[in-house]
């Protein structure tokens, strides 16, 4: 964690690891602020109630994670001469905090899939991004791959081609809920890629 951080940004942080800890109904304001080292009124200063700081972790992923990983202009050379697995690896979900020892994103996503059915926030944010986004995203990559003469895929197979990419992610994503460890989620990210890639070898799409 960095080791300068105002309040609020404490508060936030905090919060985050107690909700995808313990689950967010179980945590109350006091426990936030005992966790922070703040005094337990001191904490609605930055946040009134506790559904504002899940709303804030919400926007928080919402403005991180749907992020394309790459500028357009950086998948075009790899749509040209990239392996499968270099063209999957376009579709990775972006993780901004790899390098950060309590790693947000990893916890968010806790957060975000356990509350998927109990919470309309979580599902909308879930359907119209996750899903959504990642779908637009994958289009737009696949049809330029296609353009290019460098994808040998009709694009009504897109969308086919799409709904295993996503089930891909969502396989990983629920696996954190299972197995809530950082380092396993990454590694069972990059095997997804790698049995795409063989999948996709099999019935090669690349020209």
């Amino acid at each position: 964690m960095p080791q300068e951080l105002n309040t609020k940004e404490l508060i936030f942080r905090k919060s985050i690891h107690l909700f995808a800890d313990d689950g967010y109904e179980l945590v109350s304001m006091r426990r936030i602020a005992d966790s922070s080292g703040i005094h337990a009124a001191s904490i609605y200063n930055h946040y009134k109630s506790k559904e504002e700081i899940l709303a804030s972790i919400y926007q928080y992923y919402l403005e991180n994670c749907f992020k394309c990983r790459i500028s357009r202009e950086e998948y075009l050379p790899i749509l040209k001469r990239g392996t499968v697995l270099e063209i999957l690896d376009i579709f990775n979900y972006p993780m901004p905090d790899e390098q950060d020892p309590e790693p947000l994103m990893f916890d968010i996503i806790r957060i975000l899939w356990s509350r998927i059915h109990t919470d309309d926030d979580a599902r909308d944010l879930y359907r119209k991004y996750v899903v959504d986004e990642a779908y637009r995203h994958i289009d737009e990559v696949m049809g330029e791959g296609i353009r290019l003469g460098r994808i040998a895929m009709k694009q009504e197979d897109v969308y086919t081609f799409a709904s295993l990419l996503l089930a891909a992610r969502n396989y990983v994503a629920s696996s954190i809920t299972l197995y809530p460890d950082v380092e396993r989620w990454r590694n069972t990210g990059t095997a997804m890629l790698y049995m795409l890639s063989g999948i996709l070898k099999l019935n090669p799409p690349l020209v």
